[in-house]
């Protein structure tokens, strides 16, 4: 069993867990945390899969995040189909339409025993999954709990890799209120750039998440353009973390749905992600 807040299981009341869950985010140092984000159709979510599989050469304890409702991140990784975080909200929900008080505060008390039962062990990393959200309407209450218990689960690990939907809505709102390293993903084409930007300025102007450091990933860059790279960057108002190139076992191994853990350590890609770690003092 983790050593964790939220590993102690069921009985202790929301208020218990809440504080805990601030403690874990202001006065402990928690998981270093690493958010990819991006327009669709960049390869995040296979970056973010590569990035797990170069940090567990580390021998730190990982988890992954896979904060996409589309779960690609899930599948790259080898993990099946784990509960999710929107099952474990969706039942939450169900109960507390039913008006019960006594059952819904014991259902509150429990979500840190759900959140405990979807989360994945692997190989050198754990997995939480996201998924989808069934049930139409904001229930904030409930977003923030679940919010609380994966920040109180985060303390147990040294890294955190999430791998976020298009937009920032699933990282602003639901899973982390600060990230310590956003890594924005975009092709080489100019409304690629053009998306990076604006969510940099995104985040600057009206996110909650607070980010340490924002950073741009360029994937499958063609050799030789790195130059190119740097400059539209610096016109974004972004730092270049590195590019990662076209690699044609990784883009095969996608296709066919192989587990992107399977990459050689010295294919194309592996060794691009591995600048990327460096630059951000991850390896």
């Amino acid at each position: 069993m983790l050593d964790s807040p939220v590993a102690r299981g069921p009985g202790k009341d929301r208020k218990t867990m809440e504080n805990t869950a601030e403690e874990s985010t202001e006065t402990q140092p928690g998981a270093i945390s690493i958010a990819l984000c991006g327009k669709g159709g960049v390869g995040k979510t296979a970056l973010s899969t590569l990035m797990v599989h170069g940090l567990r050469q580390t021998g730190k304890k990982i988890l992954a995040v896979d904060a996409d409702p589309a779960m690609g991140m899930t599948l790259a990784l080898g993990a099946g189909r784990p509960k999710t975080l929107g099952q474990i909200r969706e039942h939450v929900i169900q109960v507390a339409r039913k008006r019960d008080s006594q059952e819904t505060e014991r259902v509150a008390d429990m979500v840190d025993y759900y959140l405990l039962e979807s989360l994945v062990e692997k190989d050198g990393f754990s997995l939480l999954a996201m998924g989808r959200t069934e049930v139409l309407g904001c229930y904030c209450p409930v977003n923030s709990l679940l919010r609380e218990a994966v920040e109180a689960l985060s303390a147990s690990f040294d890294l955190m890799v999430l791998d976020a939907e298009a937009g920032l809505e699933q990282v602003n709102r639901k899973v982390l209120r600060k990230v310590d390293n956003l890594v924005v993903v975009s092709d080489p084409s100019a409304r690629g750039f053009h998306t990076a930007g604006t969510m940099k300025e995104l985040v600057e102007s009206q996110s909650e998440l607070r980010p340490g450091r924002i950073g741009l990933v360029v994937n499958r860059c063609q050799p030789g353009s790195e130059g190119d790279w740097e400059k539209g960057a610096r016109e974004q108002g972004l730092e270049l973390l590195g590019t990662i190139p076209e690699d044609e076992r990784l883009r095969e191994m996608d296709r066919v749905g192989e587990s992107l853990l399977d990459l050689p350590a010295d294919s194309d890609a592996m060794c691009g992600i591995s600048s990327v770690l460096t630059r951000l003092a991850l390896i």
